[in-house]
């Protein structure tokens, strides 16, 4: 199945902030896009989990996954114990990017895998052998289908999660896809002409639209200042 994307521009901070806030505007905006998330739901069984862990955030707080330690095995090599994110804090973290204003950006020909795409078809055109790659650029680019949980250590859904692309990310992500579109591998002349053919020597004529589009949607984002929130559902 392919996942549809959903890109959003938002703010981090502002979300940081009203974590334990008890923010009584934006619990109550979060819990009606839950309502309407879990509207067609036999029971309400999802939607109180849903709406439990929304005033756990909102009103008590919790440490984001960047606050807190990297889990390690112990003396004793007892299992790791790790938090997973599961469908239900998922839909609870979109309410609440939701309730703080991110706006939705179209880009309906973006579907899952397309950073594994990238990849390849970067590597195939010899772009990361012949140009000096930033490090921030090709973590980013795994970002974007990778997901980023905010609180947990990992997803443990197959078919909803979210990655988040801050500010600087994006500013990576985009000089490199720009440096990517105008690239073109040049061929020795010792190269056998019958093989020239064959070889990929820039972005393909399928990608390259898609990827300016993308390029065009992420740079309105980072000049305007704020980040970046993907769905993927």
């Amino acid at each position: 199945m392919s996942l549809r994307v959903t890109l959003c521009s938002w703010k981090l901070q502002e979300f940081v902030d009203v974590i334990g806030s008890k923010n009584s505007v934006v619990l109550k905006a979060a819990a009606s896009h839950l309502a309407n998330v879990y509207k067609h739901e036999k029971d309400n069984s999802k939607l109180n989990s849903a709406n439990a862990w929304l005033r756990t955030l909102i009103n008590q707080g919790l440490p984001l996954r960047r606050d807190r330690k990297t889990p390690t095995v112990g003396a004793k090599g007892n299992l790791l114990v790790l938090h997973m994110e599961a469908g239900i804090h998922v839909s609870v973290i979109n309410s609440i990017v939701s309730a703080l204003g991110g706006k939705q950006r179209a880009c309906d020909e973006w579907g899952s895998g397309l950073s594994s795409a990238f990849h390849s078809e970067l590597r195939r055109c010899g772009f990361f052998r012949d140009t000096r790659v930033p490090l921030d650029f090709i973590t980013t680019l795994v970002k974007l289908d990778g997901g980023t949980p905010l609180f947990g250590d990992g997803f443990h859904t197959g078919w909803e999660f979210y990655s988040v692309i801050e500010n600087r990310e994006i500013a990576a992500l985009v000089a490199g896809f720009r440096a990517a579109l105008r690239f073109r591998r040049i061929l020795p002349r010792s190269f056998p002409k019958d093989a020239r053919k064959r070889v990929q020597t820039r972005l393909s004529d399928d990608l390259r639209p898609l990827l300016g589009k993308i390029v065009k949607l992420f740079a309105q984002i980072q000049k305007a200042g704020q980040d970046a929130y993907i769905i993927w559902s």
